[in-house]
């Protein structure tokens, strides 16, 4: 089940340096932590399942089976339990390698499987794959910063050492060493289904955050695409689809060149390239590097804005007798904070306070305050301020379609 994106697993071990097998082993006390009591409570679920259908069988053959199953399940719980967590933790052992080959596949020799064991293989495939594809997400934030302590490409839930093809694989190797039909065996991996579900999101999400609180890649967000109709405005789906990706120096670019849209009498230019994000986010562990990069980041936009005003042409011209200090800006915003979020719309009802009304109403409380009632002007940074916080919310009142959601962003402006 590895994904596209997700890097080719090596036949080389990866020699990891101090600090990452830090992490990792306290990964692991957490992996123990959170994994431990739905194995357990999934081998007493099925238990009680197979002594259920036991009360059920009108056959005593079948009543039989189902009670000594039962009696194996409880006499060796406390091993399968153990068994799984020490298979899931001993994975970091192969740490960008491939994975073992699954036991009984063609790999090993040519040995034909029985019915049961490729019903069971089937489930557990099965299990695995509902199991990723409900962590999509945080899985895929997880592969990235896994991969950032071994310095290689994104891992994919399949080579990540405690993905869910691991969890399930490690838990199918447990329950295989029990002397008990294949359905039974079966009934194990059906109640860890049911308990895994509700928690699996919740389980990496753990993961990410103990990684994200360490300084293995903090700023990481990782959205899901939400396409638009056909014919709408705002782009294609394919474009909103490169817009949820992860954070490449492609999608930087990409981004970027949308947001300074050219006219279409503008004549073709040369975009400039957008800071490498990838090199931003691998070096945040460096100390002083944050800020640097976030200016660096802002001066590419701000010579951005200034293209794009050159070829829309001369604008709102602003004054320049007065220019007020920091102190004043930030007087002014403090006022504007307590002001209602929505204004009155011209036929008389109300309606969210756009970007554009909160400069206007920041430039009129600016030169009321002002000496002489003087026209304000801004410095340039905070022009470029502006106008980046404008198309933002711009874009966010498009992709936002419930009334809840936009009087959210009207309070946030």
């Amino acid at each position: 089940m590895a994904s596209s994106h997700g890097s080719p697993a090596t036949d080389q071990p990866v020699k990891l340096p101090a600090r990452a097998l830090a992490l990792l082993d306290a990964l692991d006390a957490i992996v123990r932590a959170q994994l431990e009591p739905p194995l357990s409570q999934a081998v007493t679920e099925a238990e009680q399942q197979l002594f259920h259908r036991a009360e059920l069988s009108t056959n005593n053959n079948e009543q039989l089976q189902y009670l000594d199953s039962q009696r194996v399940l409880k006499h060796r719980h406390d091993d399968i339990v153990a068994a799984t967590l020490k298979t899931v933790l001993a994975a970091r052992g192969r740490y960008g390698q491939a994975p073992p080959p699954r036991h009984g596949s063609a790999s090993l020799g040519l040995e034909l499987l029985t019915a049961q064991a490729q019903d069971e293989n089937v489930v557990v495939d099965d299990l695995a794959a509902r199991l990723e594809s409900r962590a999509a997400i945080v899985l895929f934030e997880l592969g990235h910063r896994l991969a950032v302590l071994a310095a290689r490409p994104a891992f994919d839930a399949a080579t990540q050492p405690y993905g869910p093809p691991t969890v399930c694989r490690a838990l199918q190797d447990a329950v295989d060493t029990l002397d008990i039909p294949s359905a039974h065996r079966i009934e194990v991996f059906r109640a860890f289904e049911r308990l895994a579900a509700t928690r699996v999101v919740a389980f990496y999400e753990t993961l990410n955050r103990h990684l994200a609180e360490q300084g293995i890649l903090p700023q990481l967000r990782v959205f899901a695409p939400r396409r638009r109709q056909p014919g709408g405005s705002g782009g294609t789906a394919e474009a909103d689809d490169q817009r949820a990706e992860s954070p490449s120096p492609e999608s930087a670019r990409a981004t970027t060149s949308a947001t300074d849209a050219t006219p279409p009498t503008a004549t073709p230019r040369t975009v400039p390239a957008a800071p490498d994000v990838h090199a931003s986010l691998a070096s945040e562990d460096s100390p002083g590097s944050t800020d640097a990069d976030a200016g660096n980041v802002f001066a590419a936009l701000s010579e951005l804005l200034a293209q794009r005003r050159r070829q829309l042409g001369p604008g709102i011209v602003h004054g320049s007798a007065y220019e007020p200090s920091n102190a004043e800006l930030q007087q002014v915003l403090a006022t504007l904070q307590t002001s209602p979020a929505e204004v009155r719309a011209s036929g008389g009802g109300m309606r969210p306070r756009s970007m554009q009304q909160l400069r206007q109403d920041m430039l009129a409380q600016l030169r009321r305050n002002s000496p002489d009632a003087s026209t304000p002007r801004l410095a340039a940074e905070h022009i470029d301020t502006m106008e980046l916080m404008s198309m933002l919310f711009d874009r966010l009142v498009e992709d936002v379609q419930s009334s809840h959601g936009s009087q959210m962003l009207s309070q946030m402006q």
